[in-house]
């Protein structure tokens, strides 16, 4: 399970000390450039159950891969759980393919003998209770005597009925009804199998997409509660800059308007998004050191750099913004 957070990537106050523009060039242009930071995306990678971390497969700073393994924890309720339900399946699997087969060939065999001398039975019995009604019309036979006679060739025939029909359904399989409410109890079967290994599954989280890891928040042995991130991964391709415009400014700026973007040391300018302005005020964060902005309320303003620039640059990089696109609009 994948818990996707934006967090601010950390660096020292005194490194941005470079923001620092103090009174540089003509007032024209420090009001074109405004200072700003980039930023990273940030990852946290967790899972959606708990237990104890068994193992980590990627270190503080290393270059992982899309589907390459992060974390695996531990759990043998759920472990066990997946099993019972791989059993249940089995059972009722086995179950109806017996449905559908019928019964086994020594089952047909016996179910045959029994059923030829029950039909001996009944020949008797119908010739009894044949004689017996002859007697009786005669006087020669007691009424009593005439309904036991009525009564076993009834039970002897009975008998033979269910006997047939058992021997039928033997031979044919079970009937559709019963076949039908297997299949759905097996059906119902996989399902929660499906759901157990699901949640085992969860229990190994892998990477996302390309990232570099940031950081490893458990130990191994560690008990990790459920949602908890375990590692916190940084997209290779996905970096924005942050950056603080007054009120007036503000103006100047709409989602999805490209500004260009300076750093010490680039000759080109870099072009971005804009993809959040915020519409809360705030005082400038001490991060950024600008005369111009230190009193002022401001508005928080995060732009998307391209994949290639982001795949080449570093969280906490000082720059430079240009409302823009590119040199010829200073």
């Amino acid at each position: 399970m994948l818990m996707i957070r934006k967090r601010l990537f950390g660096f020292s106050t005194l490194g941005l000390g470079i923001l620092l523009l103090a009174g540089c060039g003509s007032k024209e242009a420090e009001v074109e450039r405004t200072p700003g930071y980039l930023e990273a995306y940030l990852i946290e990678l967790s899972s959606s159950e708990s237990g104890y971390l068994k193992s980590v497969s990627v270190s503080r700073g290393q270059s992982v891969d899309l589907g390459a393994p992060v974390f695996e924890l531990d759990s043998d309720a759920l472990r066990l759980a997946a099993g019972e339900a791989r059993a249940r399946v089995d059972a009722r699997s086995a179950r109806l393919d017996d449905a559908r087969r019928g019964l086994r060939p020594d089952e047909v065999e016996a179910l045959r003998a029994q059923l030829e001398e029950t039909k001996a039975g009944l020949d008797l019995a119908t010739k009894q209770w044949e004689r017996a009604k002859q007697l009786f019309e005669g006087n020669a036979f007691a009424a009593v005597d005439l309904d036991r006679a009525r009564s076993s060739y009834e039970q002897w025939r009975e008998k033979e009925r269910l006997q047939a029909a058992r021997l039928r359904l033997g031979d044919e399989g079970a009937r559709a009804f019963q076949i039908k409410a297997l299949e759905s109890d097996l059906e119902q079967a996989r399902r929660g199998m499906e759901t157990a290994e699901w949640h085992l599954e969860q229990m190994r989280q892998a990477a996302p997409t390309d990232v570099y890891v940031q950081d490893i928040l458990y130990e191994e042995g560690e008990w990790v509660p459920a949602t908890r991130p375990v590692a916190l991964l940084r997209p290779r391709d996905a970096l924005k800059a942050r950056f603080f415009l007054s009120s007036e400014q503000l103006s100047e700026v709409v989602l999805d308007q490209e500004v260009s973007i300076s750093i010490a040391g680039i000759e080109e300018f870099i072009p971005a998004i804009v993809e959040r302005i915020s519409d809360s005020p705030e005082f400038t964060p001490p991060v950024i050191f600008s005369r111009e902005q230190s009193e002022k309320l401001v508005f928080m303003v995060e732009a998307r750099l391209p994949a290639e620039w982001a795949r080449r640059l570093h969280p906490g990089q000082p720059i430079e913004i240009r409302l823009g696109r590119g040199r010829d609009d200073a």
